[in-house]
Parts: structure tokens; C-alpha cells; sequence
């Protein structure tokens, strides 16, 4: 099952291979904005209301063509995500590939809107989740806010937030990520559990 889903991860990557973060490209953070570094978060799930502590750990990747992000999670423990962000440049798109334990997901958005970075669920998904987004907004140079929100019917409707604060010096070098999958049990963990089901 591993050894296929990285021939799969492969392949995407190789699809999506001329995805660009030059400083033109959509998938460039406003304002000078970098996710390069460490980041602490806390929060909650917005319907239990049960805390939520992460890290994040950012970095470009692949000569950056990629924003690299890896979250761990603290509170509770048992859920690592690790995305890759990036712009297709022929489909005019970001695009994030979502890879985790439990399968992977491809998410896209038109591009940054003011502060705002919405990227969402599309048909390429390889586990059963209702429809879903990412909402990163940059508050500051040392901090952003990520919502994750669902979608069952004709509204969306928060599930988790985090508000995360810069941790380390994002110009810092050698800043390592660790090689774990994207372990999907968020919508698990709201009930009390850690199965790597669907997502956050």
C-alpha cells in the first residue's frame, strides 16, 4: 500500500512539476509572508470545543517549486498532515497534494485573495470525506490563522482552528521536516478517537 501510494505521490508531483514560487506566482504569500520555519498553534475543534495544540514545520522544497508544510499534532496526539503546496502553472491554479496514511487528496484555489488562501477538496480523493477547505489567513509576519471547514450541503462550516505564532527564524537554514504522512484523524479525534479516517 506504501510503496503505491508513493508512485502515486510520484506521478503528481511529476504532473504538477511546473508549479513555480517565484515571487510573481499566485502561490506566493502576500506582504513578504514566508510558512518557512517552526510554529506553534493552538485552538480548538469548533464543535466539540475540545483544545487543539500543533506545530508546524515549513520549508521550500523540490527547488521551490514547493511550499512544504508538516503539522504534528500535540493536543491530542496521533495526527500528522504533511502538504505539499505549489501553482500549475498550465490550469492556472494552486495546487496542494494532501498525502496521508489513510490515502491522499488534491485540493486547489484561484490563488491568494488580500491575506486570504482557500484551497479546496476536488473529485481526486482516494477515502470517503465530505467536501472540504483549508483557509489560511496571514495576520503578521509571525503569525496565521488555519480554519478547516466542511461542507455536507449548501453552507460551510468551521470544524477546527488553529492560530499559529512563529516559533523560530524563518530565514534560518537546514531547518528539517519530519518524514512522516499525512495521518488524516481530525474529524476522528473530535470523537475521541485517532483512526486515520477522512480528514482534520
Amino acid at each position: 500500500m506504501r510503496f503505491k501510494l508513493c508512485l502515486i505521490l510520484v506521478d503528481l508531483v511529476a504532473v504538477f512539476w511546473s508549479a513555480s514560487l517565484a515571487a510573481e506566482s499566485p502561490a506566493t504569500p502576500p506582504g513578504g509572508f514566508s510558512f518557512t520555519g517552526t510554529w506553534n498553534c493552538s485552538g480548538n475543534f469548533v464543535r466539540s470545543g475540545k483544545p487543539h495544540r500543533s506545530t508546524y514545520e515549513g520549508r521550500s522544497a523540490a527547488g521551490d517549486a514547493w511550499i512544504e508544510l508538516v503539522e504534528t499534532d500535540i493536543e491530542p496526539k496521533g495526527y500528522v498532515a504533511h502538504y505539499l503546496i505549489g501553482y500549475d502553472t498550465r490550469k492556472k491554479q494552486i495546487v496542494e497534494i494532501d498525502a496521508n496514511t489513510a490515502g491522499y487528496a488534491i485540493y486547489t484555489s484561484p490563488g491568494w485573495q488580500d491575506h486570504s488562501l482557500t484551497l479546496t477538496s476536488t473529485e481526486t480523493v482516494s477515502y470517503s470525506v465530505p467536501k472540504n477547505r483549508f483557509v489560511f489567513e496571514t495576520k503578521s509576519a509571525d503569525a496565521f490563522v488555519v480554519t478547516w471547514e466542511t461542507n455536507s450541503g449548501s453552507a460551510w462550516v468551521a470544524s477546527d482552528r488553529l492560530n499559529c505564532q512563529r516559533a523560530g527564524d524563518a530565514k534560518a537554514e537546514g531547518q528539517g521536516l519530519p518524514t512522516h504522512t499525512h495521518s488524516q484523524a481530525r474529524a476522528q479525534s473530535e470523537k475521541g478517537g485517532l483512526a486515520p479516517i477522512s480528514s482534520r
